[in-house]
Order: C-alpha cells, then structure tokens, then sequence
C-alpha cells in the first residue's frame, strides 16, 4: 500500500516555508504523495452541513487561511523529483473545465508526469452562490467538465458539444505527460460519488472512514463495480483520514486489509514543529508496516 500526506494548504501554519518543508520532507522519508485541498472561500455565517462528520460541522474554521490547489502543487514540483502531486480534492465544477485541464496539464508536464486529480462535485452552498454557479447542477457539470478534460488532453484537435460548453477546431498543447491523461481519482463515499468513480474515473477517494465505515462502504462499491463491469484491475481505491484516526500502524494494516491501495494522512497542527513530529511519524511508523 502507498502512503502521502496532505499539505499545510490552510489553517494556522499557512506559509512558504512549511509547503517546501513537508513536502521535501515526505519525500526524504520515502512517501508516495502529497496532497492539496480546495477551498476557495470561507463563508462566515456557514449554513451549510459538512457531509463528512456525524454532527456536520466542519472540522476547521472555514474563515481560516487557504492556499490555490493548483498553484501549491506546481510549487511543490519544483522543490520536489518523485513524490505524486494530487488534489484532495478539487471541487470541479468551481472553475471553467478549459482553464483547469490547462492548469492540470501545465502541472503535469513540469512535474513530470507527477500529477492525480483528485476530482470533486463541490458540497458548500455557499461558495457556488458566490460563484454564480447552480449549485443544483454541480453534478451535471462536474461530469461534462471532466469528458471535456479528457477531450482536451487527448485529442489532437479537441471538440466538444455538450449542455455547458461548446468549441471546436482549437488546439491545446501540451499535452499531459500521462497517457492517456492524468489518473482522476473521484472523492466522496455515496453512491453517486462510487458511480461516477466507476464510470469516469481512474480511482475512488473517499475521506474520513473509519475502517468499519469503510468496510461497510467498500461493500457497497464493489457490489456497484460488479454490476457496472467495470475492470478494477488498473483501478485505486484510496482513502483520506485524520491522522487523530491512525495513531497505530495497526489501524493502517486493517486499511489495507480492506483493500485501500493508496492511504492519505491528514494533518490539523498548529504549529511547524508538530508537523514535522507528525510527518516522521508517518514516514517512519505507519508506510513501513504496508509496505
């Protein structure tokens, strides 16, 4: 089983100086990944319900100090050679898709061919309103935006006719370095999200289970992947979850037992020394008991 961590792209510790850090870090200790997450506003009067705690509150303070996903991972690229670059997750239907497969590709290509999409529909009400985005079509969208993604990075004279976009005769170079395209991997646990996991995507990340809510979920998917067909053999199941949830390498190994292939370990210091404390635990703890 792979293992990353997730960047300090928000919250109290937000800086140059603790990106470059954690991700030279990860890599020096032999970790696969580093991840960036997406927020691009913090509503100070949230209404909305966080779909991923038992009570619906989100686990930080919305109003706290977040970092562009895309432009974190092409800094991190350049301090970095080997460790994958992933967004955990992009929420996609917040930015035209034209203007994402750009920054995915760009990424991609100077990153040589380091990059995961982690790809979401979006879960905050608040944000889409700001954006003047329906958040009724954030579904919808996501799904056209990721065929167009897909179009513009693989054909050599991209055209697309759909319900949101329409273009035809351009060019769009360069290319990704992976072929066919980057691995999307979709996040979210219900139904939906492991649909459309299995019918667009190269992988299922969802965040926050427990293994015994995993284990139930996972049921679930491969129940929805044997009536889909879908060959899971190139296919990664992967998990996001709190390092407060994976103290022991043991939690882990059930992971992995479960069939999760690729493991993220979230972080919530305050503070750099901790985080570098909680990093090393990781890469010298938890990787070597799945590898």
């Amino acid at each position: 089983m792979k293992v990353g961590i997730t960047l300090p792209c928000g919250g109290g510790i937000v800086s140059a100086d603790a990106i470059y850090e954690s991700a030279r870090l990860a890599e020096r200790l032999g970790l696969d990944s580093v991840w960036s997450t997406d927020r691009l506003l913090g509503p100070l009067d949230l209404k909305t319900r966080y779909p991923y705690t038992a009570d619906g509150r989100m686990l930080r303070d919305p109003s706290q100090a977040r970092l562009d996903p895309f432009v974190t991972l092409a800094v991190v690229a350049g301090a970095t050679t080997g460790v994958a670059l992933g967004t955990g997750v992009a929420n996609i239907p917040y930015r035209d898709p034209l203007t994402t497969a750009k920054m995915v590709s760009t990424l991609d290509v100077l990153s040589r061919g380091r990059s995961i999409l982690g790809a979401g529909v979006g879960w905050m009400a608040e944000e889409f309103a700001a954006l003047n985005v329906p958040f009724s079509e954030r579904a919808a969208r996501t799904d056209e935006y990721l065929a167009i993604m897909k179009v513009l990075w693989t054909e050599k004279v991209p055209s697309y006719q759909g319900r949101f976009y329409r273009f035809g005769d351009v060019s769009f170079e360069p290319k990704p370095v992976q072929r066919p395209h980057p691995p999307i991997w979709i996040g979210g646990h219900s139904e939906a999200a492991m649909r459309r996991a299995l019918r667009v995507g190269d992988g299922w990340h969802p965040t926050r289970l427990t293994p015994d809510a995993f284990a139930e979920r996972v049921t679930v998917f491969r129940r929805l992947a044997e009536e889909s067909a879908r060959d899971l053999r190139d296919f990664t199941v992967s998990v996001k979850i709190g390092l407060d949830a994976c103290r022991s390498p043991d939690v882990a190994r059930e992971y992995q037992r479960l069939g999760v292939h690729h493991l993220v370990i979230d972080f919530w210091s305050d503070d750099l020394d901790t985080l570098r404390r909680e990093i090393e635990f990781v890469g010298t703890r938890i990787a070597p008991a799945v590898r």
